[in-house]
């Protein structure tokens, strides 16, 4: 049984129900504020769309009426040119600010605007404008209430049932009982106003009683019949309509509790998206109440799609780069450092200065053949016997730190083939001397890289190198999969000599990235930004091909699916690694294919909704194929206009486990793919491309290290095609609880820094992306209440390795978040240990019983068996960081990932543990 709408009967104490109090009164003009909340106002809590309070339209035309009578010193008798822009939506527990202004623009009129202020503030939205006047009108005039009655005498329709079982609204009983029945004419329609007694005294206070006066302008869709033989029009509970204005509307009296309201649709607006009416409200006697003429309103296709839009969020960020004020730390240097530096790099300036402050340094050059040019300078292969070969010769005196020097590489590349020499000279060789380093022991305690010009920090770089981002996320991963190891990434430019990147070297390193640009240091920024503050982008043109690429997968097909529901007729190429058969073998694939038959149902779907749809099979990383696909698509299908790059393999497993193939499968698909789409694109460049990445790139996450160093790409790919003036956005999505690549891992929702998706508000931004971003997004409501609990199931420690700060507006919302949670009371008792089972004589060690508590922590176990394998538990690269951290925190020892991944059982682990104490 549907709960019925709580209609909450407290009001504010100000001048009136829905002005709160007067904030400003000064030469022509008065602000009244308003903190709209659903437990106050009945306005939101007897009017919900798809399960949002919804402000009704007539309730600002209240508050412009009350507001304009209070500043104007006279009643209000006329309102015209009411213009309504953006619907307001009130979320449970969130009240908004509203402030309704009024502007004097003569004797007896003036201007009225009502805006909205985001929950975080910050931004106003302007929701409705318009005109009031106060001088006075003729005598009202007197309706023949019969006449009016044999006006509409067709048909009766018992409309309240039908407000009862709406399809989009939910509505309390200001509305459900005052309007029941609607008579219906030849273009028109008459309802019968019959308010509920013990809500007629608000009559008194509300000239325009909101549930009145929507409830008398909200039938117009039965005053479309042209004749007696005519089926009715539209059904009004099957349609949803939103208005757009009124022309005018004359107040001779109040709107009246019990009354009549006849609407008269106009001819000139017939269609089935716009109805245009006139309406007159009178009461029982027939003298006219309120006059209506022009009363437009708009017919919403898909409730929850404006839900959605309309719905106040904070799940758009962006990293902003601001010079550093926090002063350096310095630190003991360290004994001996190993300096790799790509060719043409800057690492033998480095190495000097190193030397020259008293540090040990040996140098690796990464060349096609290995060397020794002498002393402590080594030529070395960037691959794995080769970093085995340099290892070998500085076993004596292991490097404690690791500093890789990137080689220039101004502007874009020249084609795929070059970026793939500049990967296996930058990351690839990183992910190989890791790798050798992990084999001989882990890795050494600080980890740097030192990159020239990676990201636009200034705006004034002439020429960016985004292929180094990946070297940057591989360091983040390093950081985190090592425990113990510090990370350092420093994008420099040409105007910074090597002392300042020593002073950074030498330094305590917080936060994890750092850019100089002329000897000063600059850090990026984590803000809050809302798109709407940005001009709105030109629309694609309407004969353009949209091309996805991983079309046919989680996120390629959800953006397809809201395209074709949006964007009438739109042409959609879905480019695949496997595509799908040819359409006359669609019919005969086997029935236990489900993973292709979903793919084709999906097409299907597509096509449904009026999408004209191709598909098409090949690797995105292929110039070539990818070349042949370009040219089909506008042989086919026409001139391309947007591309969306969604293709991707997610990664999986820690560095000391992960092959190169592996590694190298991840990566390519999101930078050779980004790579090629431009330059075989290039002839014809398409109005936009949406790279869409991931949240990995900003921390970077365990058991992801190509996952990250890919991710991380995009978005600097993104500016600098953006400086060569085409329009480029990269989003970085947190994980879709519903769909893509976290949701088949079955990744659990909101356990990390950023809020989980939904599919719906993953699309909405999807939107705001396309109307307005100008720049990189991230998309993911920051996990305030997550971060606020004492602990915060790691992210602290996240925080503590960020690669950025946190902006004011930021930290100000994580304070209040730990506020709020230290006001919720104490701490709840920590739940019993676990119970451990796998032993026949019941025996087990403290270390055993710890470990178990862990385990059964970390996975939400109650029953731990000592001898189940971690995998079988549920463990994954994530828990398995978390459990390590936990065993350093609980038992003060430190447990490395190859630990956790040869000894699988608490037993095994246990046993390994009390081992090494005994040793000790």
């Amino acid at each position: 049984e549907k709960a019925e709408p709580r209609a909450a009967e407290v009001q504010g104490s100000g001048p009136h129900p829905l002005l709160d109090r007067e904030l400003l009164r000064s030469m022509g003009q008065s602000v009244f504020a308003t903190e709209f909340a659903t437990e106050r106002h009945w306005v939101l809590s007897e009017h919900m769309m798809s399960g949002e309070a919804i402000v009704p339209g007539t309730t600002y035309l209240e508050m412009a009426r009350a507001a304009a009578t209070l500043h104007l010193g006279r009643p209000v008798t006329r309102i015209r040119d009411v213009t309504f822009l953006v619907p307001l939506l009130v979320q449970e527990n969130a009240p908004r600010t509203v402030h309704t202004t009024v502007r004097e623009t003569g004797q007896d009129e003036a201007e009225f605007t009502v805006a909205s202020l985001s929950p975080h503030g910050g931004h106003w939205t302007e929701h409705v404008r318009g005109t009031v006047g106060v001088r006075a009108l003729d005598a009202p005039p007197v309706q023949d209430t019969a006449a009016l009655h044999e006006l509409c005498s067709l048909e009766t329709v018992d409309v309240g049932a039908r407000q009862d079982g709406h399809r989009v609204m939910e509505f309390g009983e200001r509305w459900t009982g005052s309007l029941r029945t609607v008579r219906v004419g030849v273009r028109a329609a008459l309802g019968r106003l019959d308010m509920p007694e013990r809500y007629r005294p608000e009559c008194g206070d509300h000239a325009l009683h909101p549930a009145l006066l929507d409830l008398a302008t909200g039938f117009s869709g039965l005053a479309l019949r042209d004749g007696a033989g005519q089926q009715d029009g539209p059904d009004p509970a099957a349609d949803f309509f939103l208005p757009v204005g009124y022309d005018e509307l004359l107040v001779h009296a109040p709107v009246p509790a019990t009354g009549l309201s006849l609407v008269r649709t106009r001819p000139e607006a017939d269609n089935a998206e716009v109805r245009r009416a006139d309406v007159l409200i009178c009461d029982d006697d027939g003298t006219t109440c309120v006059e209506i003429r022009g009363f437009t309103a708009k017919r919403v296709a898909d409730p929850r799609r404006t839900v959605a839009r309309l719905r106040p969020h904070t799940r758009h960020h962006a990293l902003r780069w601001r010079r550093a004020t926090e002063a350096l730390e310095p630190r003991d240097a360290p004994g001996s450092v190993l300096v790799v530096s790509e060719r043409a790099g800057r690492g033998s300036a480095l190495a000097a200065e190193l030397r020259a402050r008293g540090v040990h340094v040996s140098e690796a050059e990464l060349t096609g053949a290995r060397s020794s040019p002498g002393g402590d300078v080594h030529g070395v292969e960037p691959t794995p016997d080769g970093f085995d070969g340099l290892l070998d010769a500085l076993r004596e005196r292991p490097p404690e730190e690791v500093v890789h020097v990137a080689a220039p590489a101004d502007g874009p590349c020249g084609g795929p083939a070059e970026l793939a020499d500049r990967l296996d000279h930058g990351v690839h060789s990183v992910f190989h001397l890791v790798r050798r380093l992990w084999e001989r022991g882990g890795v050494p305690g600080r980890f740097s890289v030192v990159a020239p010009r990676v990201a636009r920090v200034t705006g004034r770089e002439e020429a960016t190198a985004p292929v180094h981002a990946t070297l940057f996320g591989l360091a983040k991963v390093i950081g985190m999969e090592s425990e113990g190891t510090e990370v350092l990434c420093v994008d420099t430019d040409g105007d910074t000599g090597p002392g300042p990147v020593c002073d950074l070297l030498l330094a305590r390193r917080t936060p994890t990235v750092v850019a100089l640009r002329a000897g000063v240091r600059h850090v990026a920024e984590l803000v809050p930004v809302d798109l709407r503050d940005t001009p709105a982008q030109d629309p694609l043109p309407e004969n353009g091909v949209h091309v996805i690429t991983g079309g046919l997968g989680g996120l390629g097909l959800a953006t397809a699916r809201h395209l074709s529901r949006t964007v009438p007729g739109v042409r959609l190429a879905l480019v695949n690694r496997t595509g799908l058969p040819p359409r006359e073998e669609w019919d005969g694939v086997p029935a236990d294919d489900t993973r292709l038959l979903d793919r084709i149902r999906a097409v299907r779907e597509l096509e449904e909704h009026g999408a004209r749809v191709r598909s098409y099979s090949g690797d995105v990383a292929d110039p070539e194929r990818m070349a042949e696909i370009v040219r089909l698509v506008r042989e086919e299908q026409g001139p391309i206009s947007c591309v969306l790059h969604a293709a991707g393999i997610a990664g999986d497993g820690f560095l000391f486990r992960k092959d190169e193939r592996t590694f190298r499968l991840t990566l390519d698909p999101k930078v050779l793919g980004a790579a090629v789409l431009d330059l075989v694109t290039r002839d014809d460049p398409p109005a936009c491309m949406v790279l869409f990445g991931s949240t990995v790139s900003v921390f970077g996450a365990a058991g992801q290290s190509d996952y990250t160093a890919a991710n991380s790409y995009l978005g600097h790919f993104a500016e600098e095609r953006a400086a060569r003036g085409l329009r480029t956005v990269t989003v970085d999505w947190s994980d879709w609880s519903e769909t893509g690549m976290a949701f088949d891992h079955g990744v659990e929702e909101d356990r990390g820094f950023f809020r989980s998706l939904t599919t719906a508000d993953a699309l909405s931004s999807f939107e705001e992306v396309m109307s307005h971003a100008r720049g990189n997004v991230i998309v993911g409501e920051v996990n305030y209440a997550r971060l606020g609990r004492p602990g915060a199931g790691g992210l602290d420690e996240l925080l503590r390795r960020a690669p950025f700060v946190l902006s004011p507006p930021v930290r100000t919302a994580l304070a209040a978040a730990r506020g709020a949670a230290r006001r919720e009371g104490s701490p709840q008792a920590p739940a019993a240990g676990a119970t451990l089972f796998g032993r026949q004589d019941g025996a087990y060690t403290d270390t055993e019983r710890a470990l178990g508590d862990i385990w059964a922590r970390e996975l939400d176990l109650t029953d731990v068996n000592v001898h189940d394998s971690s995998f079988a538990l549920g463990v994954d690269s994530l828990s398995a960081l978390r459990i390590a951290q936990s065993i350093q925190k609980s038992l003060d020892v430190r447990v490395s990932m190859v630990d956790l991944f040869r000894f699988t059982t608490v037993a095994d682990l246990a046993a390994h543990l009390d081992g090494e104490d005994a040793q000790d």
